[in-house]
């Protein structure tokens, strides 16, 4: 059998990520992927409020596909580390869609998160300086 690539593992983990909190929290694919939507535009409001002169690089974000690609693995990293982190405590038993609120929030408004968005950004102008 091959080797998982990279992107292969990161898309497995998000599947069985998925599955996991989909089946303890009682929810379906389609209020999983909202919530993420939802955490990506909560992250991108905090750093670019509305009403303000930076509101134009939040709409350049949110429509962005390198972006959501960047907020899934960031999503998919605080998920792996919950589950794992849970895996067999009783603390798994009380899992529901109130933590997963819990969970946006804290990753929306971790220092780690503003870090990992800050070399998401100079990876791209690096990316874009190259192309030129």
């Amino acid at each position: 059998m091959d080797r998982l690539t990279k992107t292969e593992e990161l898309d497995l983990q998000a599947q069985i990520n998925q599955q996991k909190i989909c089946d303890i929290a009682k929810i379906s694919e389609a209020e999983y992927k909202e919530l993420v939507l939802i955490a990506g535009r909560e992250f991108l409001e905090s750093l670019f409020p509305s009403g303000t002169e930076f509101e134009s690089a939040r709409a350049l974000h949110e429509s962005d596909k390198l972006f959501w690609n960047w907020f899934r693995m960031q999503w998919i990293m605080t998920e792996t580390f919950f589950l794992k982190h849970t895996e067999g405590s009783p603390a798994s038993l009380d899992f529901s869609l109130s933590w997963l609120t819990t969970m946006r929030l804290n990753l929306v408004k971790s220092n780690r998160i503003f870090a990992a968005f800050a070399n998401y950004l100079k990876s791209r102008s690096t990316v874009k300086s190259q192309k030129s």
